[in-house]
């Protein structure tokens, strides 16, 4: 058994025992890990790693420290599978250099437990910023991959979360009439909702919107904004994720209408018994025969 330990810097202090193990694929060739963890090494700085087995120096490389970059934020953080969604990656760790090479990373744990890791080529904007383009995912249903980004296309340092969503079907609204006001409570029938995707219904444009609330992976729920005018319309009504409309309800529209306002009442006052023929003055109404 041989003494094995690797050595930065001829420093005694800062070495540690590896363990080599023999190559598979390659005969008399070992492969060993040094591991740095417990030494505080300054970045930007490179250090030389000495191999020494049995007291003996038998190689001497150059080692370079360098940070990774940390994600702290992501533009948009939901995209479909089919992928294409441009976004900006906001990164801490590092100072970006205009014209130097980025990746985005995008890393998926799949049905056996694995990590499956697209790699994609990020476009450096300023010094702490990247834009990235998601791929296309291999999977069919919703699923959260995580986004990394790396310097030299290997390392990486913290990731956010990254939601894939499918396209989804709408059916029907219900109720799919409600009140100018705002305030009606609206259930979207369709289908392939997940619970990790954060939907918007959008009514009439992107300005008139409110939050869903999943219900099922057949139904959602939304209340109703103000209408855009305040006053009776028909809108479209489409599905949006962080903004960007996924779907849109075909042949499916919500009415506004406006709310009745009573304004008088003729006579306003009767017997306790009853039978008094009323008149009421009533604005916002219409009459048919």
């Amino acid at each position: 058994t041989k003494s094995v330990i690797c050595r930065l810097n001829g420093y005694k202090s800062l070495e540690t025992s590896m363990k080599l193990e023999a190559s598979e694929t390659i005969k008399d060739q070992f492969r060993g890990t040094c591991n740095l963890s417990n030494f505080q090494l300054e970045s930007g700085l490179t250090y030389n790693i000495e191999v020494i087995i049995d007291n003996a120096v038998v190689s001497k490389q150059p080692l370079q420290i360098f940070s990774v970059p940390s994600v702290t934020n992501i533009s948009h953080n939901v995209g479909l599978l089919e992928g294409g969604l441009s976004m900006y990656v906001k990164i801490s760790g590092v100072t970006l250099i205009s014209g130097s090479s980025s990746y985005c990373h995008f890393t998926t744990i799949n049905n056996n437990g694995d990590d499956v890791m697209k790699v994609a080529s990020g476009v450096i904007v300023n010094e702490n910023t990247v834009m990235c383009s998601s791929p296309a995912s291999d999977r069919t249903e919703a699923h959260v991959s995580h986004l990394s980004i790396s310097l030299d296309g290997k390392n990486s340092g913290q990731h956010l979360p990254f939601v894939y969503t499918t396209s989804v079907v709408v059916e029907e609204l219900r109720p799919s009439s409600g009140s100018a006001a705002g305030g009606t409570v609206v259930t979207i029938i369709g289908g392939k909702y997940s619970p990790l995707v954060p939907y918007e219904c959008i009514f009439g444009d992107i300005q008139t919107r409110s939050m869903a609330t999943f219900i099922s992976s057949t139904a959602l729920q939304c209340v109703t904004p103000y209408a855009n005018n305040g006053g009776a319309s028909i809108q479209h009504v489409s599905l949006a994720v962080d903004g960007v409309v996924i779907t849109s309800i075909a042949n499916t529209s919500f009415e506004y209408f406006v709310d009745p306002v009573l304004l008088a009442i003729s006579p306003n006052r009767g017997s306790i018994a009853g039978g008094k023929a009323v008149t009421l003055l009533i604005q916002g109404i219409s009459y048919h025969e």
